[in-house]
């Protein structure tokens, strides 16, 4: 597995699955540098009252760091707040 470096990550802006409005995604892993383990490593910051779309992970893993305030995410059906 390689991890890129910084003048080689793929940095923008974003719309994820019809969400609401664009985030900021920085990708420093994907399926092309990480041997297949893993499918996306990605930093994505999503501005207030911006969205990602209802999406759902298969034998997948989604991991959530809040660095400030608050977000809502539904996990299994309900709504939690992070």
């Amino acid at each position: 597995m390689m991890i890129k470096r910084s003048s080689e990550l793929a940095d923008g802006t974003v719309s994820i699955l019809s969400g609401r409005g664009e985030v900021h995604q920085t990708v420093f892993l994907d399926h092309n540098t990480s041997c297949q383990i893993v499918r996306l490593g990605a930093i994505v910051t999503i501005a207030p009252g911006k969205t990602t779309g209802f999406h759902i992970h298969h034998n997948d893993y989604e991991v959530c760091y809040v660095l400030s305030g608050t977000a809502r995410a539904t996990d299994d059906n309900e709504q939690v707040v992070l």
